[in-house]
């Protein structure tokens, strides 16, 4: 009886195990079949309506069909976006959007021949799933999970008591038919195979310990690989919280796209870059951490972070703002920078996260229209406020010279603004070397190369507090 209660249990666990890999994949599968295309949301641009780390569902449409209000999907140089429609012009086949998070519509109307669909359905959290999937680590893992359970449910068939006695009876009406004369007996090895499989004392136990040890290793792997599934997952949702948490608590958006201002034209334009879109209440931030010495803020992107400064680099790789153990740590000014942003130039770091969060969006600067979308960032100090005006993004090494501070204005930092902006894989108008401005280079990881990495320049231009 004990036996057979472990067979049973290990048959359950495995067909658990099967349908769980079944379950989790219908959001992505069956959708597909009935004509969706799914999209995985890494930016913040349709925030509250779709956050990131949501699914949309996307349905094909004709786009004169698509009004105002509706959700489009649609490409732009390679990349899906996710935009709600302010007008559609049927005359001219475009289509006029905008990010529900952004102050501003899209620079460029969207063709009718790049519209993919329109959104039907949103499902929050459910991207960080699917993205499991997609990776290559996360389709190894469900291999492993589907194989696992079908390994577990073969094992509790061969070592199950039912059959051992389906076999006993097998050889028990082979034996009677042979004495009939109805059948020819097999052969004496044949005969001698059977035998080993129906002797309950011999063959078929050491058969059921063996089996019973291999699922019992198996098993515990399995523990491991769902106890480190569970554990990435967990850790990305309160790495997340905690920073969604942060922003709630003590940043305040206080612009927001104004149409008498856009028909203003330039002088509208130049009023809004003087003064910082949000605020900050740095006094509560810094009662939490008085390593916090900047926010960094780029508007229609997952770009919002407090940023630390200590006297070591490696801390804020593993811990968060408030000093918390973290994955996906903090973004961090370079440990050789004043803390108040007095120097020539100064380096942020931040991870480059598979969920797209800290800096992992870095490289999508490298397209000129997602450059000329989000052409400047805010840098939020307690004493000043800057815009920063981009210049250059490139790949380059993590020994390269990107990563000398200059406290000082001279020819060699001239020399390296120069070099950067030669270097850029977009075109800025932006006048680069200027004196009498401080500069600021962003890095995160990239994986075209050993120790690759992915760089933005800016110029640091003084703005009006809010």
């Amino acid at each position: 009886m004990k036996n057979k209660a472990a067979v049973i249990l290990l048959r359950v666990f495995g067909m658990l195990m099967i349908a769980a890999v079944i379950v989790t994949c219908c959001p992505a599968a069956i959708p597909r079949l009935a004509g969706y295309e799914i999209y995985n949301i890494v930016s913040g641009s349709m925030e509250p309506a779709i956050g990131v780390g949501s699914v949309v569902y996307v349905k094909p449409c004709r786009p004169h069909e698509l009004k105002a209000g509706d959700i489009p999907a649609f490409y732009v140089n390679g990349d899906v976006i996710v935009h709600r429609i302010v007008r559609n012009d049927t005359n001219e086949k475009v289509l006029y959007t905008k990010g529900d998070a952004n102050a501003a519509e899209d620079m460029n109307p969207v063709p009718y021949n790049m519209v993919i669909g329109r959104v039907e359905r949103a499902i929050p959290h459910l991207g960080n799933v699917i993205a499991l999937y997609t990776s290559r680590q996360g389709k190894v893992c469900v291999l492993v999970f589907l194989l696992a359970g079908m390994l577990l449910v073969w094992v509790s068939g061969r070592v199950s008591p039912d059959r051992k006695e389906r076999l006993e009876k097998e050889q028990l009406l082979q034996e009677a038919l042979v004495r009939e004369g109805l059948i020819t007996p097999k052969t004496p090895k044949k005969k001698a195979i059977v035998q080993k499989e129906t002797d309950g004392g011999g063959g078929l136990a050491r058969k059921y310990r063996f089996f019973m040890a291999a699922a019992s290793v198996l098993l515990v792997l399995l523990v491991v690989v769902i106890g480190l599934i569970c554990r990435v997952l967990y850790r990305y949702y309160s790495e997340k919280d905690t920073y969604e948490e942060a922003r709630a608590a003590y940043v305040e958006v206080i612009t927001e796209a104004d149409p008498a201002a856009e028909e203003d034209g330039e002088s509208s334009s130049a009023e809004e870059d003087s003064v910082c879109p949000v605020q900050v209440d740095f006094e509560e931030l810094q009662a939490v951490n008085e390593d916090i010495v900047a926010w960094l803020y780029c508007e229609g992107t997952v770009i919002n972070y407090p940023v630390c400064k200590c006297d070591d680099d490696e801390f804020y790789l593993e811990h968060a703002y408030d000093r918390t153990p973290s994955h996906s740590g903090a973004i961090f000014l370079e440990a050789e920078n004043a803390p108040d942003f007095s120097d020539a130039n100064h380096i942020l770091y931040g991870h480059h996260m598979k969920n797209k969060t800290m800096f992992a969006t870095l490289s999508y600067w490298a397209e000129q229209e997602y450059f000329e979308q989000h052409p400047c960032m805010w840098l939020l100090t307690p004493r000043q406020n800057y815009r920063i005006d981009l210049f250059a993004g490139y790949l380059t090494s993590a020994v390269s010279d990107v990563y000398t501070v200059y406290q000082g204005y001279g020819t060699l930092l001239e020399a390296y603004l120069q070099q950067a902006a030669d270097s850029s894989d977009f075109a800025s108008d932006v006048v680069i070397p200027e004196e009498g401005f401080s500069y600021i280079v962003l890095s995160t990881c990239e994986y075209q190369f050993e120790n690759a990495r992915y760089v933005l320049h800016g110029k640091l231009v003084p703005v009006d507090f809010p």
